[in-house]
């Protein structure tokens, strides 16, 4: 394809001179429009007023909570129509494009791990609006969206095209690489039994052949004259007695008239060269006698033509790059595309190398901090354990409460506080409660009486042959399960980098955090 900017030369070196701070920009672009786009869907809420979408689809959270009924809540219809889901499938595409692509180019290893969250969670509802705009397409996979494209004033093809994440590849190139290793190790290994094997085959063939076999004297007859014959025809082809069959006239004559046909076109073409020889010749004694102002007018014609040539190429030249139907010219001792792709990989090599950077950072940082507040962890744990032992201790015996085994984890059980008991509800009136279970009873027996009644009508129908029609499904509900993952990610962004201004005065070279490092490795110490 052409390059996308459609231009070569001065006018596209912008392009290729991406710094930080443009994926930086683009970065936080792409979260303003996933929040607004999140603050657009519909909302299922709980109790509590927050995002639950296991709690919408009928099952218990994780707080193990349900809705009425064992689980059974009263799912909001989405009536968004086909249209409206398309353009927000679209404009979720346009979201995971600009986050795939600040992922394979920002250098901010701790900023990328946000970034791959998003880009993730992104794609889930991109596949989850997808599928219900099948749903909605009566279960007809393939729609036409251009008209759609066009009036968000976009292209379909470049714009929206659905690319496969490059992340795919280069997280999982160490992986890939092992992959490729042990498969040409694999096939080298087989190809060498194979060949092992067949030149055994062969050596015991030969051996086979080399056994003497019983032969019946019928068959020692047979083998004796076509040895017989076998040597007299490798005897006559020694003394060359065997003569070739003679050539058919036609044939004779047909290879005559080519040898001659091709002596004829040989004098003809030096005859003609020697004619042009002449010629010259005379043109350049002619040209002698030529006078000045012809010879002026000769060299004009010339140089006027080869001008106006050259002209109308590079017009014809810039008109198919302008159209994009060729890709533009190096002018500038490296084209656009060229610059953009040198650039592409000198930040994916500075990527890499940020992380690396981290990666080695995490293990001398957790080393220090195992040395420096390593001390202040292990006497918090003990006062820890020393509470709980004073807190546990029997007041009338005044025993110790016995040290949790290894089954129950050890020291961990006692740091890791198990979590508050619920309030206990108020005690509830007898008469008030007994009122409500006797309707509760009531209503269950009048459920079932009318399931009685109505599998009797539809027995009865049945006999005299009238058709019940039966009772509508419940609707189905749009997926949701990525909108809640999408806001726990801006939730996060907002939370961190999103108060946070750009760093890159401080932190030009886009080195990791290293409060952020300490803080994720704190834990892991703690725990050691």
């Amino acid at each position: 394809r052409a390059c996308p900017w459609g231009r070569g030369g001065d006018d596209a070196v912008w392009v290729a001179a991406m710094s930080h701070v443009t994926f930086d920009t683009q970065w936080r672009s792409a979260m303003r429009d996933l929040l607004v786009l999140v603050e657009n869907e519909l909302p299922v809420v709980d109790k509590g007023g927050e995002f639950d979408a296991q709690l919408a689809q009928g099952l218990p959270n994780e707080k193990g909570e349900k809705g009425k009924d064992d689980g059974q809540v009263e799912l909001p219809v989405d009536t968004r129509s086909f249209k409206e889901f398309a353009t927000a499938h679209l404009e979720y595409v346009s979201v995971f494009r600009q986050l795939e692509q600040v992922y394979d180019q920002m250098c901010h290893p701790q900023k990328r791990q946000l970034v791959k969250k998003a880009m993730e969670v992104t794609l889930g509802r991109v596949l989850e609006t997808r599928h219900w705009m099948k749903h909605l397409n009566d279960g007809v996979e393939y729609f036409s969206l251009d008209d759609l494209a066009k009036d968000l004033g976009k292209d379909l093809d470049a714009d929206f095209e659905l690319p496969i994440p490059r992340s795919f590849v280069g997280d999982r190139s160490g992986e890939i690489k092992q992959r490729e290793t042990f498969i040409a190790t694999t096939l080298r290994n087989k190809t060498t039994r194979d060949l092992a094997g067949k030149n055994t085959k062969e050596e015991s063939k030969f051996q086979d052949e080399q056994a003497p076999v019983a032969l019946t004297p019928e068959e020692k007859e047979v083998a004796e004259k076509a040895a017989v014959k076998k040597a007299e025809v490798e005897f006559a082809q020694k003394l060359r007695t065997v003569k070739p069959p003679p050539m058919n006239e036609d044939i004779a004559l047909r290879m005559i008239q080519v040898n001659e046909r091709g002596r004829q076109g040989r004098n003809r073409a030096l005859a003609i060269t020697r004619v042009k020889k002449e010629q010259d010749l005379e043109d350049a004694a002619l040209l002698h006698k030529r006078t000045e102002s012809d010879v002026v007018v000769i060299c004009q014609a010339l140089i006027r033509g080869f001008l106006v040539r050259r002209r109308r190429k590079r017009e014809t030249d810039l008109e198919l790059e302008f159209l994009g139907m060729k890709m533009p010219a190096d002018r500038s001792g490296g084209g656009a595309c060229l610059m953009d792709h040198n650039n592409a990989e000198r930040r994916r090599a500075l990527r890499d190398e940020r992380v690396a950077q981290m990666e080695s950072a995490t293990i001398d940082l957790r080393q220090q901090m195992y040395q420096s507040e390593g001390n202040q962890m292990r006497d918090s744990i003990q006062n820890t354990i020393n509470d709980w032992f004073v807190e546990n201790r029997n007041p009338l015996t005044g025993e110790y409460p016995e040290f949790p085994g290894d089954d129950k984890g050890g020291s961990v059980d006692i740091l890791d506080k198990p979590p508050p008991k619920p309030p206990l509800k108020p005690e509830e009136d007898p008469k008030a409660k007994a009122a409500r279970e006797k309707k509760e009873a009531d209503n269950k027996k009048k459920r079932e009486a009318e399931k009685v009644a109505k599998k009797k009508a539809e027995d009865e129908a049945k006999k005299k042959g009238i058709s019940v029609k039966k009772t509508e499904a419940a609707p189905e509900v749009a997926p949701v399960e990525f909108v809640g993952a999408i806001r726990d990610v801006l939730e996060e962004y907002h939370l961190g980098w999103g108060r946070k201004e750009s760093d890159l005065r401080a932190n030009f070279e886009q080195s990791h955090d290293v409060l952020l490092v300490a803080d994720s490795i704190r834990p892991a110490v703690f725990e050691q």
